[in-house]
This record gives structure tokens, sequence and C-alpha cells, in this order.
């Protein structure tokens, strides 16, 4: 079993016209790793997953404030991968926020519903003046 993951870290500008950037990250992990044979939809939910949690801590960590940066790491392990979504935002309830309402479907406010549903873990922490949201998702 290896004993320490590869490690990709990025930090980028709390901006928007960055987000790019953690989005081709993603696909390029992604792209790695489905050499190793692992399933579309696996990688698929990653790449999403991943642009939903930066756009989130772009908007409501950083409120767009270039001053401030949002950090990206990628863990790769064996079995799994590791995503770490680092903002110095004032935080929020992650427990509070449920299930958008589907009867009335609107243009935003599906990002937290779309993490629950596609990562096979989630961990969401307020730290020293920053919020870390852990995501996990199992490659086998």
């Amino acid at each position: 079993m290896q004993k320490s993951p590869l490690k990709i870290n990025l930090k980028i500008p709390g901006r928007f016209e960055f987000l790019s950037l953690p989005r081709n990250i993603a696909k390029e992990v992604c792209s790695i790793l489905s050499n190793n044979k692992i399933d579309e939809k696996i990688l698929w939910s990653v790449e999403l997953t991943v642009s939903e949690a930066v756009t989130n801590a772009m908007k409501y960590g950083c409120r767009e404030n270039g001053a401030k940066t949002v950090e990206v790491e990628f863990d790769i392990w064996e079995d799994r991968l590791e995503i770490l979504i680092i903002d110095s935002g004032e935080g929020f309830d992650w427990e509070k926020i449920g299930e958008p309402d589907f009867s009335m479907p609107k243009e935003s406010g599906y990002g937290l519903y779309i993490i629950r549903e596609l990562m096979d873990e989630i961990e969401y922490t307020r730290g020293k003046n920053r919020n870390i949201l852990k995501l996990v998702k199992y490659l086998a």
C-alpha cells in the first residue's frame, strides 16, 4: 500500500477568471487516473465537484476578492482521490444547508447538493481563519 499520496497543490486568486485553472488540473488528474482504467463516471464526478466547490469558495469565501486566495490540493492515493478546497472566508453551517427545492427550479444553489451526491466522503471544517472542504472519491 502506498505510504503517502502524490500531491498537486494550487493557490489562485479568488476571482472567477481563474476558475479554469483548478478545473483543468482536475481534468488532467482525471486523465492520468483514466490511464489506470478508472470508470468515466468517477472522473466526470471529480471534475464537476471540483468546479462546484471552487466556485463556491470564490463566490462565498473570497467574495470574488482577488486579494483572497483559494487553495486546491489533490492527494492521489492508489485507491482514492482526496481533494482539499481551502479559503479564508467567514464560513457557514454545513449542516443547515439542505437540498434545493426542485419544485421551484432556479439558476443557482445546487453546488452543495451536487457535491454531496457525487463524492463518497465530505468533511467541512472551520479552522483558524480558514474553511477546509475535504472531498474523497474512491477509485474502485
